[in-house]
């Protein structure tokens, strides 16, 4: 038995994204308006989406919409592949600011206390989720209070630098240090989905390895937290792109065979930066994780 075409079909659709966009719109006008806390002061910030609903491989069932909240005028550099004279050059440079990312939390927090009602507002480790049973938004919303993250390429001046630029946040359970480069992933992704390279194919194919981990915990062939969104993702994007080409049959054949064969030890996150996996770290993913994810892609196929 094979997995039909006409489900793999319909495991490429993109889930809705109305509520989405009314969660963003309604956060985003809280956090911008006079009353915020953010508002009384003079501090650099910007508000975006991260995730599947900014990356169009939501599927439907989609429901947590992810929205970043990121102080720019702090931020935490990694200087770590700067020769020596250069990282003197930017201690000379900068200097610390008097406003953290612990300040921003708090203003960040405040200012939805502000519009929402505590009752649908829950402080988690990584993000303080609204819940749309007690809050006016259609879905439920986790916001990450964050600074920005500058992976330093080289700096010579404050007018000659060049850095990655991420997010970096501390959980509030423990303080482990998180970074993620959410705008590089999404830049990378869209590049690979052009019809120059997967004609288009590589979002929705990702949309179908998604249902497929849903279907795969629905038959408890991998349990739930197994497969992330996020890392199914980057997973698919060390696949080449030739593999993304014909009919959703092909595709998913060809890049599972292509995944159980693959050295793994090799993949890197879809930013680039980063190595995908990291056994030691609870906030990253593992290879044996992946490798149950792969081999219950097959288990399902032959299961169907």
């Amino acid at each position: 038995m094979a997995i039909p075409k006409r489900q793999l079909d319909t495991w490429t659709k993109q889930g809705a994204v109305t509520n989405s966009k009314k969660t963003y719109g309604k956060i985003e006008r809280s956090l911008k308006s006079d009353r915020s806390a953010l508002s009384q002061h003079d501090h650099d910030w910007e508000i975006y989406l991260q995730g599947s609903y900014a990356n169009h491989t939501n599927i439907y069932g989609d429901s947590d919409v992810d929205i970043v909240v990121r102080l720019l005028s702090t931020w935490r550099s990694d200087l770590s592949g700067l020769p020596k004279e250069q990282k003197q050059a930017y201690d000379e440079a900068y200097v610390d600011a008097d406003y953290t990312g612990r300040d921003f939390y708090e203003d960040v927090r405040t200012s939805l206390y502000r519009r929402f009602s505590r009752g649908s507002i829950e402080p988690g480790s990584k993000a303080i989720k609204l819940k749309s049973d007690d809050a006016p938004i259609p879905v439920d919303a986790d916001v990450v209070p964050c600074v920005e993250h500058r992976n330093y390429n080289y700096f010579r001046s404050e007018d000659d630098e060049d850095y990655e630029d991420g997010m970096n946040f501390r959980t509030r359970d423990g303080g482990r240090k998180i970074i993620n480069y959410s705008k590089i992933h999404r830049s990378v992704g869209e590049d690979k989905n052009r019809s120059n390279r997967t004609n288009g194919n590589y979002k929705p194919t990702i949309r179908m390895f998604k249902n497929a981990r849903q279907k795969m915990c629905e038959e408890r062939i991998i349990s739930d937290g197994t497969a992330p969104s996020y890392y199914i993702e980057c997973l698919l994007s060390n696949v080449p792109d030739r593999y993304f080409e014909g009919n959703t049959t092909s595709r998913f054949q060809n890049i599972v065979d292509y995944l159980e064969d693959a050295t793994l030890s090799t993949f890197t996150e879809q930013c680039g930066l980063r190595d995908l996996f990291d056994d030691s770290n609870p906030d990253r993913w593992n290879r044996q994780d992946a490798q149950r994810y792969i081999t219950g892609l097959q288990t399902l196929w032959n299961s169907w």
